[in-house]
């Protein structure tokens, strides 16, 4: 397991356990662009990552490690309601960013993704942190990966969070032959 993907495993976990979102394996799960499986209900929550990183030091690599959070409803009222939707999906975009912002001062995340992976000298010396949410999204039928047709529409927004560093020694990285 790479240091992404366990990142992505302790968010998902933070998210399902934390909130009492107990059962939640059904909306809340790692994806690979944010965008959700054809078969969600009415709530998604989507752990994901670009894959981007950065280094700070020429004398280890110390990795930063971005992970995505994008929630998206399946809008059910009529338009002029729609205010009903983006409510609850702000409720719950406030939920996320306060469980994993706290991680600044908690490490609970940070220590889930250590037990996921953890070579015995490389450890995550840094939490996530909230960075900042896009803009809320209307999104159809190729959100939804059905008919256009079949006329679904609902809401998404994407938040993220970075900051994550991991320090791994020179000695310890994988090479291959």
């Amino acid at each position: 397991m790479t240091p992404q993907e366990s990142l992505e495993l302790a968010v998902v976990a933070a998210i399902q356990n934390d909130l009492g979102w107990t059962g939640a394996a059904n909306f809340v799960a790692r994806t690979f662009d944010g965008e959700p499986p054809p078969r969600m209900g009415h709530l998604f929550v989507a752990v994901w990552s670009d894959n981007s990183q950065g280094t700070h030091s020429r004398d280890f690599l110390e990795r930063d490690f971005k992970v995505f959070v994008t929630v998206t409803l399946r809008c059910s009222f009529p338009f002029d309601r729609w205010i009903e939707h983006r409510d609850d999906l702000n409720d719950r975009v406030e939920r996320i960013i306060g469980l994993i912002h706290k991680d600044l001062s908690a490490h609970s995340i940070t220590n889930a993704a250590e037990v996921f992976y953890s070579p015995d000298d490389d450890h995550f010396i840094e939490a996530l942190g909230f960075v900042g949410a896009d803009a809320i999204r209307v999104v159809g039928a190729e959100w939804f990966k059905v008919e256009p047709s079949s006329g679904q529409i609902g809401i998404a927004q994407t938040l993220r969070f970075g900051g994550n560093r991991r320090k791994e020694l020179f000695g310890e990285l994988p090479v291959s032959v």
